[in-house]
């Protein structure tokens, strides 16, 4: 696949933030905590600070949404998405399943993105109508039916413990195998690899899986809301899954 300029300088800035990452992984790090009680890192802002430093200085009038920082509202169709550590709680922990998490949605909808593991050593990326792709060699979704389906919930509990309650109710009614990483972002983009067959992720806020949603139908895959409807990054309660499992199955 030939990359786009978006592509390329995603893939551009997610490795320069990738640099700073394991500079400091399993180091001390400086701990806070935000409204939400989320926890968040030094190192998620200045891994941020490099990603939008990059965008702008190839796309200057673009949008950018941030994990850490308020959105900009410049006259354009075009908005990145950043989410600089997707799983902070596990890099503070010296655990390996954090990434860094870059898309660009043109007009609302996701045309571009990247989802690098740097200790995984796995990045993911995919483009509309393009394909998705791990490290250059293009990817699907599981095409082979398991008597027990693996999932990875990505949630929360205290976000929407009532919806959680329903969701892992019907998964263990289904005899569906339940796993977390930890990472949101990662548990996408293993479905969009075929490594497993479906997660979910309730209570989301604005972008938080804006790549994984593209990953997903670019390997092949479907993502729905709560409802049944086709998904999008603004929705709050997401669930992405191969074609060999019925929906009925999930909500």
């Amino acid at each position: 696949m030939k990359k786009s300029k978006y592509l390329l300088i995603a893939i551009k800035a997610a490795k320069r933030a990738a640099k700073i990452s394991k500079k400091n992984y399993n180091k001390k790090l400086d701990l806070s905590y935000k409204e939400n009680n989320e926890l968040v890192t030094n190192i998620d802002k200045e891994c941020e600070n490099v990603i939008v430093k990059t965008i702008l200085s190839k796309f200057p009038d673009h949008n950018i949404w941030g994990e850490e920082r308020d959105e900009t509202h410049k006259k354009s169709d075009y908005r990145w998405v950043i989410d600089p550590i997707d799983g902070t709680v596990m890099y503070s922990r010296g655990l390996d399943t954090y990434g860094i998490s870059i898309s660009l949605e043109y007009k609302k909808e996701t045309i571009a993105c990247v989802n690098y593991f740097p200790s995984l050593k796995k990045m993911y990326y995919a483009e509309k109508n393009q394909g998705s792709f791990l490290n250059g060699k293009r990817i699907f979704v599981s095409n082979i039916k398991n008597e027990k389906p693996l999932v990875f919930p990505s949630t929360t509990l205290t976000r929407n413990p009532n919806l959680c309650k329903k969701f892992t109710d019907n998964f263990r009614k289904n005899k569906i195998t339940i796993r977390d990483f930890g990472s949101t972002e990662l548990h996408f983009s293993l479905v969009a690899e075929g490594k497993a067959d479906a997660c979910y992720s309730f209570g989301l806020k604005t972008g938080d899986v804006s790549a994984g949603l593209l990953l997903v139908k670019e390997a092949g895959g479907k993502v729905i809301n709560e409802k049944g409807n086709n998904a999008t990054s603004n929705d709050k309660n997401v669930i992405g899954y191969s074609k060999i499992l019925n929906k009925k199955d999930l909500i």
